[in-house]
C-alpha cells in the first residue's frame, strides 16, 4: 500500500491519436515520482482497467478522461492533498478543511 503526501505535479495532455488523454505525474517534497494517473478515453478505459488488474502496480492509477478537470482542480486548490492506492487501487484525498469554509 501507498500511502503519501503529495506537493509537486506535472501535467502532459495528449493528442487525439492517443488512448490516453492526458497523465498527471506525482511527487513527494523531495521531487521523487510517487506515482501517477492515467486518464484513458472511453473507448480505451475498460481494457486498461482489466490489464492493470490483471498486472496491479501500486504506482498508477486509470481514471476516466472526463475526470481529468476534477483532479487538477484538486491539485491546484486544496492542501493536504494525498496518494494512496493498492494493487491498482487507489484515490487522491484531500486533508481535512473546516465545514462551511469558503473557497
Amino acid at each position: 500500500m501507498t500511502i503519501a503526501k503529495i506537493t509537486l505535479y506535472t501535467v502532459e495532455v495528449l493528442s487525439q491519436t492517443s488512448k490516453t488523454s492526458a497523465f498527471v505525474k506525482l511527487y513527494d517534497s523531495n521531487e521523487r515520482q510517487i506515482g501517477s494517473i492515467s486518464f484513458w478515453r472511453p473507448e480505451f478505459i475498460e481494457a486498461a482497467i482489466a490489464d492493470e488488474l490483471a498486472s496491479p502496480a501500486d504506482d498508477n492509477l486509470i481514471f476516466a478522461s472526463e475526470q481529468l478537470s476534477e483532479v487538477l482542480d484538486i491539485l491546484r486548490n486544496e492542501q493536504p492533498v494525498y496518494f494512496v492506492s493498492t494493487r491498482g487501487v487507489g484515490k487522491i484525498i484531500a486533508g481535512k478543511e473546516p465545514v462551511g469554509e469558503a473557497e
